[in-house]
């Protein structure tokens, strides 16, 4: 008999939504990016984008989650680059 742990997750425990973040997460200094507006961080597989004007976090939670360890805005400050690590 197999067991269906996405129907039993499901069932068994309501959506919740992440409202904030508290914490961070780097083995280098390379897990911090920021433009004029947003500073963009690692804590764990979520990437955190904080805008220093409203003082609002957004997040990116990744679907492997692993751990991030790097984190790059491009040039226009448009585009996020992120890496992480497969221990």
């Amino acid at each position: 008999m197999s067991l269906n742990f996405t129907s039993v997750r499901k069932s068994k425990f309501p959506s919740v939504k992440l409202e904030h973040v508290l914490g961070f997460t780097s083995i280098s200094n390379s897990a911090v990016a920021q433009t004029q507006s947003t500073i963009a961080y690692a804590a764990g597989s979520t990437t955190i984008l904080y805008n220093k004007e409203t003082r609002k976090q957004d997040f990116v939670i990744s679907n492997t989650r692993r751990t991030i360890t790097s984190i790059s805005f491009s040039p226009t400050g448009r585009y996020l680059a992120t890496g992480e690590v497969n221990i």
